[in-house]
């Protein structure tokens, strides 16, 4: 995950906030497929 121009290494089960309008990337990197759940407050479609 880069989060603000700084990486950040995440696995399995891990949480990660990002605050709004803060660039960020991710990528898969694993040999898995990965899941990723996304949750907004308040509710967006952008």
């Amino acid at each position: 995950m880069i989060l603000d121009g700084r990486e950040t290494p995440v696995g399995p089960d891990d949480v990660m906030f990002i605050p709004p309008l803060v660039e960020h990337e991710l990528h898969c990197t694993g040999t898995e497929e990965l899941v990723l759940l996304v949750i907004t407050s308040p509710q967006t479609d952008e």
